[in-house]
């Protein structure tokens, strides 16, 4: 056989490979999309309303991982079809910690696949945070999202809760760093009103007085104080 009918075998079991992977990845990405289309909808509502479809869901992606096994994102599916069911139960429960655990180690699979996604390691925080894993992997992770995702509102609004949830546990410098997100988040309107509800949810409010200053968010913030204060008595 000659080197011209040898390079074409070759050159032809290289496409009939590349074809098979791309045809799995497809199939992988249509296995997900239900999955991704009950969550967007449960966000919506704020609540997960089709319970009993989570099984099939979370087989559906399930299949996804085998079928493209290099992409995070169906680790990260997986990570949050579980924090979901961990809300049908009440948080302390050992079925919502054990959910919340089973969700860690698939946010921990999808940062091993790809350490630049804030949204995981964001997740990975949250989850740690919320079974009272203080730790430094919990640190850590939470660090890493704020790295990589500086001007996501998403990630700005989780780490801000978390921070100021954890206020006088931070370092000094974590507390700088916290401060230093919240002054960025403040500079966009979306964001300050939900900012000021979370501080003083958390008895925080000294953290964003001075940040707010004198101007209207700083007026706000002093009147959901008075509220609340209001309400305690």
């Amino acid at each position: 056989m000659n080197n011209g009918k040898l390079f074409n075998l070759a050159a032809l079991g290289a496409l009939l490979y590349l074809s098979a992977w791309a045809g799995a990845w497809g199939m992988a990405d249509l296995a997900s999309r239900s999955a991704v289309a009950s969550m967007a909808r449960w966000e919506r509502a704020g609540a997960m309303k089709d319970n009993g479809q989570w099984q099939s869901l979370s087989d559906s992606v399930r299949k996804a991982i085998w079928l493209n096994c290099l992409s995070s994102d169906y680790e990260f599916y997986m990570g949050k079809l579980f924090e979901w069911r961990s809300l049908s139960s009440s948080v302390w429960s050992s079925k919502s910690l054990d959910d919340r655990s089973q969700a860690m180690e698939y946010y921990r699979r999808a940062v091993a696949k790809r350490p630049s996604s804030s949204l995981a390691w964001m997740s990975l925080a949250k989850t740690r945070f919320l079974n009272q894993e203080l730790d430094r992997e919990t640190f850590g992770a939470l660090e890493k999202a704020m790295v990589f995702g500086p001007w996501d509102p998403v990630i700005q609004l989780k780490s801000i809760w978390i921070g100021l949830a954890l206020w006088k546990q931070l370092s000094r410098s974590k507390q700088d760093e916290l401060v230093a997100v919240i002054k960025r988040s403040v500079t966009r309107p979306a964001l300050v009103k939900r900012i000021i509800v979370m501080a003083v949810q958390l008895d925080r409010e000294d953290v964003l007085r001075p940040i707010l200053g004198d101007g209207w968010p700083g007026r706000r913030l002093e009147k959901l104080v008075r509220a609340r204060d209001k309400r305690k008595k």
